[in-house]
């Protein structure tokens, strides 16, 4: 029987200067810890973006949310993402004191 490959589920804002980022993050890690990576962009399917959104989150092992800006939209996906209890990773490159209130007792990492 294959192996199934584990799955990571990346939340952050679509912006062009965290693309890099997410490239960097993305081959380290596939490369390293042998776990498929994707953000809700990276491929075009013919279904609403919300439904493929709430699949990527239902179908990953593991979440990793860049809270950096304060982005409506990955807050939302991450309360979809705690809703179903979900591993999630949470990072941002703000201090942690800017956080909304609801998950600044979270761990962050900077």
């Amino acid at each position: 029987m294959p192996e199934v490959k584990r799955k990571c589920f990346v939340m952050m804002p679509f912006v062009p200067e965290l693309h890099y980022f997410y490239l960097y993050l993305k081959q380290h890690i596939e490369q390293h810890h042998g776990i498929g990576c994707e953000r809700a962009d990276d491929r075009i399917l013919t279904k609403p973006f919300l439904d493929k959104i709430n699949d990527l989150i239902r179908d990953a092992d593991v979440i990793i949310a860049d809270c950096s800006g304060r982005n409506p939209n990955v807050f939302y996906e991450l309360g979809i993402a705690h809703a179903l209890k979900k591993d999630v990773i949470l990072i941002t490159k703000d201090p942690v004191g800017v956080a909304p209130s609801d998950i600044r007792h979270f761990e962050f990492i900077h």
